[in-house]
């Protein structure tokens, strides 16, 4: 008993500090789900690790002996991690290449990738409500709500010269939305100029001689309150509204700024205001996305510092992260080419990875420590932990990847995405420590023809 936890103990409490800084750095989020998710997740780590080195000891010590005996694994599981062992040191060099193509690849779809959002992106995409939004998307100008607040810095609202810019605004932001149905007092005008003139169709905005029996009516209907949807004669603010195709909350924005720089230069006599439920959303996902930014940026410092305790050299801190970082660039690569964007759920799943994943490595570094303690050389210190901890690296990931596959069932994209990207990620870490951790443990050895590794004085 002691033994093992003399070999594991100060490996699985370093793992558990890990994946606790993983979560635990969302608790910075401004958003209160998210931040209750990595308080408790938090808690649930440390209350696992108290448990697991109290309660299952005396288990095993009250225990009879006989009920307590582990099953060997399955033999496939040793002869896969033999050839591992023997395909890495086969093609070490091959190996460190792909490493370095592989993070470049990684930082390239990062440069890539942005900052995203849609209204709709974690609803099913096939059912009732796909063929509902896709209806209302054909028939109806889109779902996304344009709301847009104009305030009129003339004394006279209703002066011929305001109406005028107005209609000018509202026909460049229906162009620039590519929406139909925005609709404004500068519309209004068209339409009445249209009634008058006799012709529907004719929706040209009135000269200033139609304009004055125009802007009568519209003083009688400002009167009877009838203007009220469009118009607060008290504030001077006049609201465009409408609908428009979901673009994305990266391209709304874009285009929000083409509007905004019209109307500085089109409008001198308007003030314009982007508001309204979708902007609100827009605004409140790109601030949540740039929050997990810096958790995740968090994260990984607070990660290196607790590795950097451990091992206490920024040689083994660059070893053992870089192997970590792989899944990560593949992940990011992957995004990039199947046409993804970086939304909350993405960050999120980048965050708890991160914290989750170094595990493997803390446990197989660890290992190799309680070898070279022993005066183990470089290759036979290898090849029992990945008899020993690669083994149990194995087992762990696949009951990891267990715990999360059954996301994969969920009807709503930011879950199944979760279920999907997590697990493979854990796929992705096990066969880079597997194949890249022993490469690069190789690589800084002091001298290879008698196998002591650097490592051996570092790790001790």
């Amino acid at each position: 008993m002691w033994s093992a936890f003399q070999q594991v103990g100060r490996a699985t409490l370093i793992t558990s500090l890990t994946t606790m800084a993983g979560f635990a750095a969302l608790i910075t989020s401004n958003i209160a789900p998210i931040r209750d998710f990595g308080l408790f997740v938090s808690i649930g780590v440390a209350v696992a690790y108290i448990l697991t080195y109290s309660y299952f000891p005396a288990f095993l010590l009250l225990a009879p002996e006989a009920s307590v005996k582990a099953k060997r694994p399955p033999k496939f599981v040793g002869n896969g991690l033999l050839g591992i062992y023997r395909f890495q040191e086969r093609n070490g060099k091959w190996i460190l290449v792909s490493s370095v193509l592989i993070i470049a690849l990684g930082l390239f779809g990062l440069s890539r990738l942005r900052i995203d959002n849609y209204l709709t992106e974690e609803f099913p995409r096939e059912g009732e409500f796909a063929e509902l939004t896709d209806l209302i998307r054909e028939k109806f100008s889109g779902f996304r709500t344009v709301d847009i607040g104009a305030v009129i810095k003339n004394e006279d609202v209703l002066d011929y010269e305001t109406m005028s810019q107005l209609d000018t605004l509202e026909r460049f932001i229906s162009s620039t939305y590519e929406s139909g149905s925005i609709f404004g007092l500068g519309k209004s005008v068209r339409i009445m100029n249209a009634a008058m003139l006799g012709n529907p169709r004719a929706k040209i905005f009135p000269d200033k001689k139609n304009y004055r029996s125009i802007q009568r009516q519209l003083r009688r209907l400002e009167r009877t309150g009838e203007l009220k949807p469009i118009l607060n004669l008290e504030e001077r603010i006049v609201r465009i509204s409408g609908l428009m195709v979901d673009l994305g909350g990266f391209e709304t924005l874009e285009r929000n700024k083409a509007i905004m720089h019209f109307a500085q230069e089109a409008c001198p006599d308007l003030e314009v205001r982007i508001t309204g439920l979708a902007h609100l959303v827009d605004r409140n996902n790109r601030k949540t996305s740039q929050n997990l930014l810096d958790s995740l940026s968090l994260a990984f410092i607070v990660v290196s510092l607790i590795m950097a305790l451990l091992f206490r050299t920024v040689k083994l801190i660059a070893i053992s992260l870089v192997p970590n970082l792989l899944p990560l660039a593949t992940l990011l690569f992957l995004m990039y080419a199947f046409g993804m964007h970086l939304g909350v759920s993405m960050l999120l799943i980048f965050t708890i990875v991160f914290g989750i994943t170094v595990d493997d490595t803390i446990h197989f570094i660890g290992k190799l420590k309680v070898e070279f303690d022993r005066g183990t050389k470089t290759q036979e210190a290898l090849i029992k932990a990945f008899r020993t901890t690669g083994r149990s690296m194995v087992l762990t990931s696949i009951i990891l990847m267990v715990g999360f596959l059954p996301l994969t069932f969920s009807s709503f994209n930011s879950t199944y995405k979760m279920g999907i990207f997590v697990s493979l990620t854990i796929l992705l870490a096990l066969l880079y420590d597997l194949l890249v951790l022993p490469v690069l443990i190789n690589l800084f050895r002091r001298n290879k023809k008698e196998g002591i590794s650097i490592l051996g004085d570092e790790l001790t």
